[in-house]
């Protein structure tokens, strides 16, 4: 799509084509049940089928579910009725079921590559906000400090294991983890809010909040320990590091400051959204910087420089918090900065290396490969050994 400037220069479109990717999942639910239930169901998917088309597919339900309970909670103001959380549950588990079901049309196809990991992932940057934003709407949680807290920290760690993916170039998912079981728990939560509305202020008791902030730490933690014990020897890899996510630590300081200003901006829902997507955006540029093996100064640009000004520009003009309107217009600017840069690496990406978006090359269309059931533990042994707390983040193999 020529409207779309190429932003890659030739020496990293050469590095996309060497990409390897390398994940490990141990989930132990996913190989008691999950694998053999994807297993089954891409049989029903046909050969001429894109992987991207798959993810697309699940991504919309999201979307359409995120729309819908936005609408009836009037941004998070009041309850959704009982057979929307239900849907919202149902949403969440046909997006994890076919965020694996790609990986799967991928191998069988023979179209993995590194656009369908970034595709992959670009929609999970996206999903991540809506579906937390989601389950706080089930559980009408309001918007409150809870649902600011909830929404930001997963998006820290979203941030963070793609980081952590850029330093190392890997990352692991351990026995019990978020992508595997932590969706499978949502998916349910949400439909047992629909079913029993009594059990909705549960989400804002002490157990849960102890248990989000023994997960985050839990999480959290690991991943720098890692970062920093494959980085101590190597001095050119520590550098890299610390440089690549100053930009995060920008923003992540900068949303903490204007969350516990007196202009109090958490009482709009639209402070929470865009809060979560820079974060989510800065995770996409890491990865792209990732799969083109850019150097890390490449993280600092304008665009992030100017949604830095536009985030504190409430706290110098304190008029401009009354209402919805500015941050709206802040969140949905985000949303549209991210689909700008996501449809320019993806169509990059796709005139660079010859491969179609959304359809599959004529000659992958009569492959009649084989299902090669998914076994990740012949990947490269040097996978960091932590739990992403990113829970949209699943490890498979590359995909288009």
């Amino acid at each position: 799509m020529r409207v779309f400037r190429n932003i890659f220069s030739p020496e990293e479109i050469e590095n996309a084509k060497n990409y390897k990717y390398n994940g490990q999942d141990d989930s132990i639910f996913a190989k008691l049940f999950l694998r053999k239930y994807w297993d089954f169901l891409i049989t029903f998917f046909p050969m001429t089928m894109a992987p991207n088309l798959i993810t697309l597919i699940g991504f919309l339900f999201e979307v359409v579910s995120f729309l819908l309970s936005f609408i009836f909670s009037a941004g998070l103001q009041k309850p959704i009725p009982g057979w929307l959380c239900i849907f919202n549950g149902i949403s969440l588990h046909v997006y994890q079921t076919l965020d694996n079901l790609d990986g799967r049309q991928a191998r069988r196809t023979g179209s993995s590559s590194p656009l369908g990991q970034f595709f992959d992932h670009g929609c999970d940057a996206i999903t991540g906000v809506l579906e937390l934003l989601k389950v706080a709407m089930s559980f009408n949680m309001g918007n409150t400090t809870e649902t600011f807290y909830f929404v930001f920290g997963m998006s820290v760690g979203f941030f963070l294991t793609s980081w952590e993916e850029y330093i190392t170039h890997g990352f692991y998912l351990g026995p019990i983890n978020g992508p595997d079981e932590g969706l499978v728990l949502l998916a349910i939560a949400q439909v047992a809010s629909g079913l029993f509305p009594s059990i909705r202020p549960v989400a804002r008791g002490t157990i849960c909040k102890v248990l989000f902030s023994l997960g985050m730490i839990g999480t959290i933690g690991p991943i720098f320990v890692n970062v920093i014990k494959q980085s101590l020897g190597d001095p050119e890899k520590l550098k890299k590091a610390g440089i690549s996510i100053i930009p995060s630590i920008i923003s992540i300081s900068l949303f903490m400051f204007s969350a516990f200003s007196e202009t109090n901006p958490i009482s709009s829902p639209y402070f929470t959204m865009g809060s979560g997507l820079v974060l989510q955006f800065q995770s996409q540029m890491t990865i792209v910087a990732y799969l083109t093996l850019r150097q890390p100064s490449k993280l600092f640009t304008s665009t992030l420089a100017g949604i830095w000004l536009f985030s504190l520009m409430p706290v110098l003009i304190t008029s401009l918090n009354v209402g919805n309107l500015y941050w709206g217009i802040f969140s949905f600017g985000i949303l549209a900065v991210m689909v700008h840069f996501d449809l320019g690496v993806i169509f990059g990406l796709s005139r660079g290396l010859g491969i179609p978006v959304l359809t599959l090359k004529e000659k992958e269309e009569n492959n009649n490969l084989e299902i090669v059931p998914e076994d990740l533990h012949e990947e490269e042994e040097t996978a960091p050994k932590e739990v992403p707390m990113n829970i949209f983040q699943d490890a498979k193999e590359e995909e288009v």
